[in-house]
């Protein structure tokens, strides 16, 4: 079995950021404080739980985990995923207790997913599909974003509201 080291790992993103506008890092569950070469480096850090009361509340142990690492907060957003609406009630109390916004809720359309997955398909569907629109919303912000286009201090994203 092969190893990568974390220096190379750190070389390896460095290098992709510099060669794209956008580079996306799926490092799964990670500790903040090996990883805080990575994660310091990151423009944004996205968070992506789902919208259960257990999911959430390792969210914010995950955000103090990268504070104490020394890692800018203010980068971190949080996406839930497979959200609906009688989600609501954890997820507001998430927001409340750890005073952070969700950046956006991608709702649950598990038929959807798993037929994409299993037809090796893209998601395809109306533009009134509103997990396609929310792909779509968050790709867009994240383009954005890499062009310093949008500051979050200055402008909200309009997916970040409920559905």
């Amino acid at each position: 079995r092969q190893s990568v080291t974390l220096q190379a790992l750190t070389r390896l993103v460095e290098t992709a950021c510099a060669a794209y506008e956008v580079a996306v890092v799926d490092m799964g569950v990670v500790n903040a404080a090996e990883w805080a070469p990575v994660l310091r480096g990151a423009k944004k850090i996205l968070l992506v739980a789902e919208p259960s009361v257990l999911a959430l509340n390792m969210i914010a142990k995950h955000v103090a985990a990268a504070s104490a690492a020394g890692i800018d907060c203010s980068r971190i957003e949080i996406i839930v995923n497979r959200w609906r609406q009688n989600d609501d009630e954890a997820i507001a109390a998430f927001e409340r207790n750890s005073r952070r916004e969700i950046l956006t809720r991608l709702p649950n359309d598990y038929r959807q997913v798993t037929e994409a997955v299993m037809l090796g398909m893209p998601l395809v569907g109306s533009a009134n599909n509103t997990l396609i629109a929310r792909y779509r919303e968050l790709a867009a912000w994240v383009a954005d974003g890499a062009q310093g286009a949008l500051d979050r201090r200055v402008a909200t994203p309009k997916f970040v509201s409920k559905v």
